[in-house]
């Protein structure tokens, strides 16, 4: 049952913000969400997106003129085994979103430079990655783009 509430809650608030960009009349939007895992409601990283990618097609189903994309983000900090987990589902929520799961974002603080240990599972992606460059890792990101 909590699941259920959860699922709901986050529906109808990914529905609402989408909504309101486009009473706005903002006319392409693009959501960045972090997938988690909450344990004490079951519910999954997948069902996680699934919620949000519903709330998207929910409001875009309700006659808003509005283009709405999602990236998945991953921290930093996240563990190897995490980010191969997420890139999974974004490659699975791609193929079955209609469009909607488009790219990763690479987020969290960017002084906090781990690519070294990221970038082979970033370029096996196959998406769009958005990232802040800052000067200090600026020898990292360029090892990242020689890889692709």
């Amino acid at each position: 049952m909590i699941f259920n509430s959860m699922f709901y809650s986050m529906v109808q608030v990914t529905k609402d913000v989408v909504e309101e960009f486009a009473d706005d009349n903002v006319k392409y939007l693009e959501l960045r969400t972090t997938p988690r895992d909450v344990p004490a409601t079951r519910m999954t990283k997948s069902s996680y997106i699934a919620s949000v990618v519903a709330a998207i097609n929910a409001a875009v189903s309700s006659e808003k003129d509005i283009i709405v994309r999602l990236l998945l983000a991953l921290d930093r900090r996240m563990s190897l085994p995490d980010i191969e987990e997420t890139l999974k589902l974004a490659n699975l929520y791609a193929s079955q979103s209609d469009s909607i799961v488009v790219g990763l974002d690479l987020s969290g603080n960017p002084l906090v430079c781990v690519l070294h240990r990221q970038r082979k599972l970033l370029c096996l992606a196959g998406h769009t990655v958005h990232f802040l460059i800052l000067i200090e890792n600026i020898s990292s990101i360029l090892s990242l783009v020689r890889i692709h």
